[in-house]
Order: C-alpha cells, then structure tokens, then sequence
C-alpha cells in the first residue's frame, strides 16, 4: 500500500498506476509528514502485521522474507533490519544523534534500539500505544522523526526491538529521489535529538543509561588497581 498526498493523485506516471491490483494500492491522504506510511494502516488493519518500507529504496528480494521468519520466532517484537542505540551522557540527556551508533550485531535486542525506517520495520499487531494515530500530537512533538514517533510509542507499551537476525545491507537510494530529504535537518541539524527530548518530555520517558556507557568513578579505578596488585602478589 502506497500512501500518497492528494495533490499526486493526477501526476503519477502511467506505469506505477497500471501496477494497482490485489497486491498493490495507491492511497491518497491528507498529511505530507512521513508517518504517514504507518498510521493510516494502523488504522485500517489494527489487527495485522504491518511492515513499512521507504518508497525511495532499491531493496533486495529476501528483505520481507527475513523480516517476517523472525516475527515468527519473535512474535512480539518490533523487527527492523536496521537499529541504532539510543545513546545518553553522564547527566542523563540524550547524545547528538550522531553518536546513537549503527548496531553491527544481528539479532541483538533491548528497549533502547531505535528501528530505522529505511531498512524495512515489521510491526506486530498491538505494538504500538493508541496515540501513534494522533496527528495533532505527532505533528507538535516530532513532525520530521516518524522513526523516533513510533519508537516512543512501542517503548510506552512495553514492545521490544530487535535487530533482524539475518539483516540486508543498506538498500541502494533511488537516483534523484533524495534531493528533498529530512537527513539535512534531522542529523546535521540535530533535529532528532530536539525531537526526541519533546517526545520524552511530554510522556515522561526515561531511558537508563547501559552500563557499558558508564565511566568508572575514582573509588572504583582505585578499588581495581589494588585488587589486581593483591592478585599478582
């Protein structure tokens, strides 16, 4: 299912309009934020599995095979291809954006990973907290970061993410499809962690640190130094 802007309903090439049939449906809608493509079908199917993908990617064959094989091992899960890890400082808040790292490890999961749209997301039917359809909420508190919308929706209702087990690389970005493009302003901008911080805000969402982002205090180092110098004694 193809949701689109009204205003698109008489510009589409001939080609993409002859393809509507069982398997593919274009929609026409109102909204031009890219939420679009997940909220519309919660509504519509709020009792299916739903899988969003980008309309400006080259995806390889397998992509939707190797989402759902997991699903099936991991029903209640958020399944994405790709994730990142929401990443904090010492005081609590959230790091630029940028230093929310790419997971390298397949399969990995946890309530911190954010799912990243591009690569292909499957969402299991009740995932989400009601108020992922509410658009004058989402248009306030994230209205260029669906990903991180509907992450903070999953994470309210308790829905883990995990990282496919048999992730793709990258998909190949269609060629001119990227000229109007939310990563200027979402990454080098640094909307996303602006955004993220009104979401959070307004729901009272807090993400503990991992332990592994926690810097050793000086008791601790030299708890460590003594402890081995005992050792080798």
């Amino acid at each position: 299912m193809l949701w689109l802007h009204r205003d698109l309903e008489h510009s589409l090439p001939q080609s993409l309009v002859e393809l509507q049939g069982e398997v593919f449906q274009i929609h026409y809608v109102d909204l031009t934020c890219s939420h679009r493509k997940l909220i519309h079908s919660l509504t519509a199917f709020p009792d299916r599995v739903l899988v969003t993908c980008d309309d400006d990617e080259i995806y390889e064959e397998t992509w939707l095979e190797r989402l759902y094989r997991d699903h099936l091992q991991f029903p209640g899960d958020v399944i994405a291809h790709e994730c990142r890890r929401i990443a904090y400082g010492a005081d609590g808040a959230p790091l630029p954006y940028r230093k929310w790292r790419t997971l390298t490890q397949a399969g990995a999961a946890g309530m911190d990973l954010l799912p990243i749209g591009y690569g292909g997301v499957l969402y299991p039917p009740g995932a989400l907290m009601p108020e992922a359809t509410d658009v004058d909420l989402f248009m306030r508190l994230a209205p260029k970061a669906d990903d991180l919308w509907f992450k903070a929706m999953s994470f309210r209702k308790g829905t883990r993410v995990r990282r496919s087990r048999d992730p793709l690389p990258k998909p190949v970005g269609i060629i001119g499809s990227q000229w109007v493009s939310l990563q200027k302003t979402n990454v080098h901008e640094d909307a996303n962690r602006l955004q993220w911080l009104a979401i959070c805000e307004h729901f009272g969402i807090e993400l503990e640190p991992r332990p592994a982002q926690r810097k050793a205090g000086p008791l601790l180092m030299l708890w460590l130094y003594f402890s081995s110098c005992w050792r080798l004694s």
